[in-house]
């Protein structure tokens, strides 16, 4: 967070997901993690690392590389859009 977000490194400390992710980690055990990046991503270096990371704290992530795909909400929808409503209506469900 620091190296990309160097404007405020305060801020960029206080919202980075390493440390957050070991601090929620038995938070997030209950619940199930989709991850979808695009291999052409700028960002797709950190998002393997940080899909790594989420491993090591005994997370379950289902991680999704599109093959092609930068960093383009679009095409992240065009390409895998069933499969993420898929997940949500997969897991996500109302008690009431």
């Amino acid at each position: 967070m620091k190296t990309n977000f160097v404007v405020d490194s305060d801020l960029a400390q206080r919202y980075d997901p390493y440390p957050a992710a070991i601090d929620a980690a038995p938070r997030l055990r209950r619940v199930n993690l989709k991850l979808i990046v695009g291999s052409e991503d700028q960002w797709v270096g950190q998002d393997r690392r940080f899909a790594a990371h989420l491993g090591h704290q005994n997370l379950t992530v289902d991680y999704t590389e599109l093959r092609g795909i930068g960093h383009d909400l679009d095409d992240y929808l065009s390409q895998a859009g069933r499969d993420l409503f898929g997940f949500h209506s997969t897991h996500l469900r109302t008690d009431g």
